[in-house]
């Protein structure tokens, strides 16, 4: 007799599975999507005009002049005195005998960080920053200049330097202004707002007014990696005997002061690990 060919079992496990799956997340991927719509920028609106404003700002670093070692006290009168802007050094300011002298070089390496560069702003937020991080080159310092603010001074006097230069060639199309670094006094870093102007279409809101740009752009400088000698940043450790008056506090630790420095020393470690991968690393 013949036989009937066997019919092939054909099982709908898999396919219910997925179905089930995808009947389940669905929900949740759709609300998801929602939300992330309510807080997504769009930075081609939000952000109009930063990556040209960026690239002119970094040319303008770029072209600032470099001067050698001049006493501080000189060097202060005298950029004071020439650009009409106050040198946003920490306190205690620098000693009127400070021994030390000030130079300045163009950054040896740019890089945009942050939020804007990863895409993770939310909309919300009313100032939305843009990082610029400038590394100043190892030769404005010496081998002690992690003692006694010798650092923050170099470093205030080098973002006043830039300070000066932007205000000039800016002009009327940005408002500058120091800030501190998430609050520490010992890191002005310099905010540049963009203005609207008669010259940029763009600028126009819904209305047909003129509105400012909704972002700001911040200059933050940072120290080469190994600048500082790591025996001497561990938090017993005193590295700033300025603010000790007290005999009693002269071998007191400074352990803000002496993890403020390493951050600075490391910061390149910090913007390198997503630049490398995206392209915003940008050698001097």
């Amino acid at each position: 007799m013949e036989q009937s060919p066997k019919r092939r079992k054909v099982s709908h496990q898999g396919g219910s599975r997925t179905a089930t799956n995808i009947a389940t997340a669905s929900p949740f991927v759709l609300q998801t999507d929602e939300l992330l719509k309510e807080v997504e920028v769009d930075y081609a609106k939000a952000l109009n005009g930063a990556d040209a404003l960026l690239h002119r700002i970094r040319n303008l670093i770029q072209g600032i002049e470099s001067h050698g070692p001049i006493p501080i006290t000189e060097a202060t009168r005298k950029f004071q005195k020439t650009h009409r802007i106050k040198i946003p050094y920490p306190d205690p300011k620098p000693a009127d005998d400070a021994p030390y002298k000030l130079s300045f070089e163009k950054p040896a390496a740019y890089n945009v960080v942050g939020s804007y560069v990863s895409k993770t702003m939310v909309d919300a937020q009313a100032n939305k920053g843009v990082d610029m991080i400038v590394q100043m080159p190892a030769s404005l310092f010496q081998e002690k200049d992690h003692q006694n603010m010798r650092y923050f001074y170099r470093r205030a006097y080098y973002i006043a330097n830039i300070a000066a230069s932007l205000r000039k060639e800016l002009g009327e199309s940005a408002d500058l202004k120091f800030e501190h670094l998430n609050g520490n006094l010992l890191l002005p870093v310099l905010c540049i707002r963009p203005v609207s102007t008669s010259n940029n279409p763009g600028d126009e809101s819904d209305d047909g007014k003129k509105s400012d740009p909704e972002y700001i752009i911040r200059i933050i400088p940072c120290a080469p990696e190994g600048v500082f000698p790591k025996s001497k940043l561990s938090p017993s450790f005193n590295g700033n005997k300025t603010v000790q008056t007290d005999v009693k506090d002269s071998n007191a630790a400074t352990p803000f002061y002496n993890s403020t420095l390493k951050a600075e020393d490391t910061f390149h470690l910090r913007t390198l690990a997503f630049s490398a991968g995206s392209g915003c690393n940008n050698e001097a």
